[in-house]
């Protein structure tokens, strides 16, 4: 597990630094099971997105 986000840029892979903000057409790629670290990562990009914790929902992940 590389508890990463990444960016392809032009077929190039890259680490992106810092927490990404989901555009209008994104792309989420990931494993097939959500493990704590994911949901936070998951929110992390919302509460950066939305900048509001009271949007993201983690009941939908149990």
């Amino acid at each position: 597990m590389r508890k990463q986000w990444f960016s392809n840029i032009n077929g190039q892979w890259s680490v992106f630094s810092g927490v990404p903000k989901l555009t209008k057409n994104f792309a989420g790629i990931s494993s097939r099971e959500l493990n704590n670290d994911g949901k936070d990562a998951i929110k992390q990009v919302y509460e950066n997105t939305f900048n509001d914790e009271q949007m993201f929902d983690d009941s939908k992940f149990d």
